[in-house]
């Protein structure tokens, strides 16, 4: 009998544990993560405006979850959610099966235009209607990256297969733009709705550039919210119900 007691107390706690444990981790407020990079993200006072920010942001206030903006480096972002540690969303993030593999993804809230090379003005070396896989080939060409960034599923494949001199960096968009002009790299790979913007952003002009156009470059790339499975489907659910109505195109 003090054995079966011992035992009813037992299971008691733990099933208390359990349900505790299931009220501490149910997301009352969601971290939604971005980084400045204009005209997706843009920082205003207290909120985020923006091709991307803007969907987002009517998402969640159209279905009353709560959510604050934090400022967070893309690499971090990438990380936070991966750790699963809290209620962590990200915006305008590229789905892949790699990302799937630890994060969930909201429907579309926008689709790039098809991506482009920036170059320096001067650059005579890179063609505008070129095929991607030739540029991608050449060894005397460096193409700057993001470490841990995804152009796509067709994009990620190519410059895996073709890729004969790539720098990695973890900067933000910002600064590759400068290592292009200090001729540190020779091109990046961005979307085209960023590149006035970006250029602007880093001091320079767009008369110091060039944007390249590429034969066999795929269609432009949708962007999703990107959350930690922390978060739950339900809050995916109820966020793929309002888009329709904010994004419809998409």
């Amino acid at each position: 009998m003090r054995n079966l007691k011992l035992i009813i107390a037992a299971s008691i706690i733990i099933l208390f544990s359990l349900v505790s444990f299931s009220v501490a981790e149910e997301c009352t407020t969601i971290t939604l993560h971005y980084n400045e990079r204009p005209p997706y993200q843009v920082p205003s006072g207290n909120s985020v405006t923006g091709l991307t920010a803007d969907p987002a942001a009517k998402a969640f206030e159209k279905t009353g979850i709560k959510f604050e903006w934090k400022s967070t480096p893309s690499k971090r972002q990438t990380v936070t959610i991966q750790n699963n540690s809290g209620c962590d969303c990200g915006v305008g993030w590229f789905k892949n099966p790699e990302r799937e593999k630890f994060a969930l993804f909201t429907s579309p809230i926008y689709k790039d235009k098809p991506q482009v090379a920036i170059v320096r003005s001067d650059e005579a070396r890179i063609k505008d209607g070129a095929k991607l896989e030739d540029i991608l080939s050449n060894k005397d060409l460096k193409f700057l990256i993001k470490d841990g960034y995804s152009y796509g599923l067709v994009l990620d494949e190519k410059i895996a297969k073709f890729g004969k001199n790539v720098e990695k960096t973890t900067a933000e968009n910002i600064n590759m733009i400068k290592m292009i002009e200090k001729k540190r790299c020779d091109y990046f790979i961005l979307a085209p709705e960023e590149a006035e913007s970006l250029v602007t952003a880093a001091g320079f002009k767009m008369t110091q550039f060039k944007l390249i156009n590429f034969s066999d470059m795929p269609e432009g790339n949708y962007r999703h919210i990107m959350c930690s499975k922390n978060v739950g489907e339900s809050v995916i659910n109820q966020l793929n119900d309002a888009l329709p109505q904010i994004a419809p195109d998409k």
